[in-house]
């Protein structure tokens, strides 16, 4: 949350803005082996995109502000494809009620 202070929110309401924590999963090679940081310590890592719904779903304050909002755009942040609140996509999506 620091990041985004020092940018000021990025213009945005801090009010309006949620911060959670993304789950970790331990990390693995490319040949499927389980790395170590120590010993004793594995390297743990974001457990990624997938698990978004997971995240939502295990934060009380996320599903409160979910509650009674009619449509939520997921897309991947690394797409540069993706249109942020593309309204085609929207109207679409109100038209055949998905």
């Amino acid at each position: 949350m620091d990041f985004f202070k020092s940018k000021n929110y990025f213009g945005a309401d801090p009010e309006t803005l949620l911060f959670f924590q993304q789950s970790m999963l331990p990390l693995l090679s490319p040949e499927g082996k389980i790395l170590m940081e120590a010993p004793h310590k594995l390297v743990m890592g974001p457990n990624g995109n997938g698990a978004l719904f997971d995240a939502v779903n295990r934060n009380e304050e996320v599903k409160k502000v979910l509650q009674g909002i009619d449509y939520v755009q997921v897309i991947g942040v690394d797409n540069v494809l993706n249109r942020l609140l593309d309204p085609l996509y929207f109207g679409f999506t109100a038209q055949q009620d998905l």
